[in-house]
């Protein structure tokens, strides 16, 4: 599931963006952001002191 969204996100980009040089840096932009926000969605978990199971962080972004 998280690859196929990966993968749409990055036809899209390449769509839009063109050339490779752009891509590339618009690729690690947005992973980036994401690691960020599944980092902070851990850590509210966690001092939450619930597992929330069924639900992906792709939801919660």
């Amino acid at each position: 599931m998280k690859s196929l969204v990966g993968e749409r996100i990055r036809f899209a980009l390449k769509m839009i963006v063109g050339s490779d040089l752009a891509y590339v840096k618009a690729v690690r932009t947005i992973a980036s952001y994401v690691i960020v926000q599944d980092a902070k969605i851990q850590k509210l978990q966690m001092m939450q002191g619930c597992f929330i199971f069924g639900i992906h962080t792709e939801e919660w972004i």
